[in-house]
C-alpha cells in the first residue's frame, strides 16, 4: 500500500506544480509586461521548489499525471477525506482548455465552419505518445463546436487518425496545415514549431496564433498573437 501511495503521491505532486504554474500564468497574462517563464526559472532556482513542472502550458496530460490524480482523489474520497486540493489542481487543468476556446471565440465567433490548425498532438515533443494528451481534448471539445480541424505532428500522426479517423484533416507539412486556416493552435514544444515565420503564416486566411508553449516571438511576427503566461506588453 505504501509503495502504490508513493507513486500516486509522485506523480499528484507533479501534476500540482503544473496547475500553479498554469494558474500564475493566467495571472501573468493580465498584467503588462509579466512573463510566467521568467518566474518559474527564478523560483525554480530555490531548492525547496526545484526547477523541473514549472512550465506553463496547456496543462498537463500523458499516460501517468492524470490517472495518478483520479486514482488518489478516489482513493481519498472512499476513505472519508475530501480531497480539496486535488480536485482544485484538476479543475484548474479543465480550465486551461476552456480559457483556450475561450481565446478563439473572442476573435472568430461561433466557431462553426472555422478551421482551426492544432501543431502538436502528442502529450509532450519527441514522442508519439497521445495518451491523454491535452491536445486531443481539446480537439474533440472543438469539434463539438462545429469547428473543422487540421492538426500537424511530427509523430504522433497516424495514433491521433486512429482516434479521429476522418473528423479531422491531416497535414503532412506545416504550410498544408496553415493554409486557409483562421487559427492556429501550438500545443506541443517541438523544435519545428519554434522556426515559424511570417513566409508560413500569410497562407492562413486569419492570422490568429496562440502560442500555448511561448515558442515563438511576438516583436518578429505580423500576427494576431497570444501567448499563455505573458502580459501584453510581451
Amino acid at each position: 500500500q505504501t509503495a502504490e501511495m508513493i507513486k500516486y503521491a509522485n506523480n499528484s505532486f507533479l501534476a500540482t506544480k503544473i496547475s500553479f504554474i498554469n494558474q500564475l500564468s493566467n495571472i501573468c497574462q493580465k498584467i503588462p509586461g509579466a512573463n510566467i517563464d521568467d518566474i518559474g526559472k527564478t523560483i525554480g532556482l530555490d531548492p525547496r521548489i526545484g526547477k523541473l513542472f514549472l512550465n506553463a502550458g496547456p496543462g498537463y496530460g500523458g499516460s501517468c499525471l492524470p490517472k495518478d490524480m483520479k486514482a488518489l482523489i478516489n482513493f481519498a474520497k472512499t476513505s472519508g477525506i475530501n480531497p480539496t486540493l486535488l480536485n482544485a489542481v484538476e479543475e484548474i487543468n479543465t480550465k486551461q482548455l476552456e480559457q483556450i476556446i475561450l481565446m478563439i471565440k473572442e476573435k472568430l465567433g461561433d466557431l462553426g465552419s472555422k478551421k482551426i490548425t492544432i501543431l502538436g498532438t502528442a502529450f509532450k515533443p519527441d514522442t508519439d505518445d497521445i495518451r491523454d494528451s491535452i491536445a486531443i481534448e481539446l480537439i474533440k471539445k472543438l469539434l463539438k463546436k462545429k469547428a473543422k480541424i487540421i492538426i500537424h505532428d511530427p509523430k504522433a500522426m497516424k495514433n491521433t487518425q486512429r482516434i479521429f479517423k476522418e473528423k479531422i484533416n491531416y497535414a503532412k507539412t506545416i504550410k498544408d496545415a496553415l493554409s486557409k486556416s483562421q487559427c492556429v493552435i501550438i500545443m506541443t514544444q517541438w523544435k519545428q514549431y519554434e522556426k515559424l515565420n511570417n513566409n508560413q503564416f500569410k497562407y492562413m486566411t486569419k492570422k490568429f496564433v496562440i502560442d500555448c508553449r511561448r515558442v515563438l516571438v511576438k516583436k518578429q511576427l505580423d500576427v494576431d498573437y497570444i501567448a499563455i503566461g505573458l502580459g501584453k506588453e510581451n
